[in-house]
């Protein structure tokens, strides 16, 4: 049913850790992780009676004009020829919401690697030298 593509969000994460003694004195350590995520949600926009007040579309500001008489549920929302929205208003100034739903949305999609590399040296038992690198990189598709 229509209602449960409302919001999604997916979240894939992974982490991997090791470390490496070299010698009695030496070690590396590194960390190398992943998270990927995809959300989705209906758009939103300001509304001011006859759809939205800028370019887009808003589930919000469409259900918010339409009258308490109007079945949403209960009348289908898209022309089965043509795939156009089908709503109580003849020209169609406002889109029926479940038609937004179905056929316009908020995607993003972000990918991210982030992670480390140390060199240690142990100087002595109470000191030690340190070398850090770090790497993030990070993709994001609107």
């Amino acid at each position: 049913m229509l209602t449960s593509i409302l919001f999604l969000l997916t979240t894939l994460w992974f982490l991997t850790f090791s470390t490496a003694k070299l010698s009695n004195k030496f070690s590396v350590n590194g960390t190398l992780n992943y998270t990927g995520t995809k959300f989705r949600s209906p758009p939103v926009a300001a509304g001011f009676g006859s759809n939205v007040g800028g370019d887009g579309a808003s589930i919000f500001a469409n259900i918010f004009y339409t009258p308490r008489s109007v079945d949403l549920m209960g009348e289908p929302f898209q022309n089965p020829v043509t795939g156009e929205s089908i709503y109580y208003r003849q020209n169609n100034s406002i889109q029926n919401p479940l038609w937004t739903v179905a056929n316009a949305a908020n995607i993003q999609k972000v990918n991210r690697v982030f992670g480390g590399a140390s060199l240690n040296y142990e100087i002595s038992d109470n000191l030690y030298a340190l070398t850090v690198m770090v790497l993030t990189y990070t993709t994001k598709t609107m």
